[in-house]
């Protein structure tokens, strides 16, 4: 056994903290797979599924003379992709049985227990996922407030879209999934309103998919009866750009020459022209969020002090809070608060926020931190996220919508697309890239 041990392993064994090829969100993955089973033959798909394409070496175990190899817990990228991940077995000078797992050259693993799969190599007889996280589940009705979606301009897989931004808030950079994988998400397309005449804008029930480059718009108008009314659209952004001149110029006359409009304005966002606009309040591009590298998440420590991840806590409803002690981006916030066995601050209500946010500023620990100065805490990320651009966040870890009572200003919710609570318990948008301190959360053990 001895001539087999040292070749196979002496070659393969180093422990890698975090690997190099992999998808860019595994449950992604999973879920357009499912729409588009042939997608790893579509490079842009599999530029962003490596691992789930079969595009990356394995992930395989890799322990020395250990007892029980389902015991063993350390894994690591195989050098190659002809590398197999592999479990021998031996015994020591007192005739211990021990195993040694870890990758092997597909040339040594004829005649050895090998197997071609990530994390194959621990003689488990539940096999283990490599997935990042499980899939979700819900209803996709609950991602988009439209019934249908124009074939033309469409995400492959809205839930599937949500979880690659919350993986990297920069893809919408990527013209592959900008253009192919998530249109809808990035801006690509937007949908509107879209009424020739309604009393009040709220009588208007009808929407449409806007053209690339077009923006959603409201305009008064004022009939030959002189009944007044509103005129709901798309329109192109150029126009848009030129509405504080002379609206009536602008958005023109109907066919109907009897209609003349008074004033407008434009927004961007998902049915964001349900209510009167003006020129004054009129929206310029949504600024773009720039994250430039995806943060590499550090080892769970999940040694918990009377019940909490961390000793400066404060408790509230079942629930531990805590502060991170940088400031950092939305990612990098998520990334910490994951590291410590907890995820970013999720408030069912305003009451709910209310409480949670008066106990962390009130708590003797946190009170007596150096970036909180009398009970008033910095800006605190949460995990409040708005991938679309839309009038509308959602909570990344439940993927439920969060209260626009939440929020101080919600009329601006598409101008961002990452959000924060600050002094006076309220939400407030911001872009991604913004450093702020992160505010975690965890069901106390």
């Amino acid at each position: 056994m001895a001539a087999v041990w040292i070749p196979i392993l002496g070659l393969v064994f180093c422990v890698v903290g975090s690997f190099g090829c992999d998808d860019l969100d595994s449950a992604a993955c999973t879920r357009l797979a499912t729409t588009r089973p042939n997608m790893c033959n579509d490079t842009c798909f599999a530029s962003i599924c490596k691992r789930y394409c079969g595009k990356c070496p394995l992930k395989c175990y890799t322990c020395h003379d250990i007892a029980n190899p389902q015991n063993c817990n350390i894994s690591a990228e195989c050098p190659s992709n002809d590398h197999k991940c592999i479990s021998v077995k031996s015994y020591t000078d007192d005739f211990r049985l021990v195993y040694k797992l870890g990758c092997a050259p597909s040339t040594i693993c004829s005649g050895a227990h090998c197997c071609s799969t990530d994390l194959c190599n621990n003689h488990s007889s539940k096999k283990r996922s490599s997935k990042k996280r499980n899939p979700k589940t819900q209803d996709m009705s609950a991602f988009s407030r439209r019934q249908t979606l124009s074939a033309a301009c469409a995400d492959v897989d809205n839930l599937a879209c949500t979880l690659l931004f919350t993986s990297n808030t920069d893809i919408c950079q990527d013209d592959c999934i900008a253009n192919v994988i998530c249109p809808r998400l990035c801006g690509k397309c937007t949908e509107c309103y879209d009424c020739d005449h309604v009393l009040t804008t709220e009588r208007c029930n009808h929407s449409r998919i806007c053209k690339a480059g077009e923006v959603c718009f409201t305009v008064e108008t004022l009939n030959f009866d002189l009944e007044h009314g509103y005129r709901m659209g798309c329109v192109h952004q150029s126009i848009c750009d030129s509405i504080s001149t002379q609206v009536g110029h602008v958005f023109g006359r109907r066919a109907d020459p009897i209609e003349i409009s008074m004033t407008g304005g434009c927004c961007h966002g998902d049915l964001c022209n349900h209510h009167k606009l003006t020129p004054v309040a009129m929206s310029t591009n949504p600024p773009m969020t720039t994250v430039p590298t995806i943060p590499t998440t550090t080892a769970k420590t999940c040694t918990l002090i009377s019940g909490c991840p961390v000793y400066s806590s404060a408790r509230y409803n079942g629930q531990c809070y805590f502060l991170g002690s940088s400031m950092m981006t939305w990612l990098d916030a998520k990334a910490f608060c994951e590291s410590h066995c907890s995820h970013l601050a999720v408030f069912r209500d305003q009451n709910d926020m209310r409480h949670a946010m008066d106990a962390v500023s009130h708590d003797d620990v946190i009170s007596s931190l150096p970036i909180v100065h009398r009970h008033d805490l910095p800006d605190l990320y949460v995990d409040a996220v708005n991938p679309a651009h839309s009038d509308q966040f959602m909570w990344s870890t439940t993927l439920e919508f969060v209260p626009s009572s939440l929020f101080d200003n919600p009329l601006s919710n598409h101008l961002y697309n990452c959000a924060f609570v600050h002094n006076r318990k309220q939400l407030e948008g911001t872009s991604c890239a913004a450093r702020l301190y992160p505010l975690c959360q965890s069901t106390i053990q």
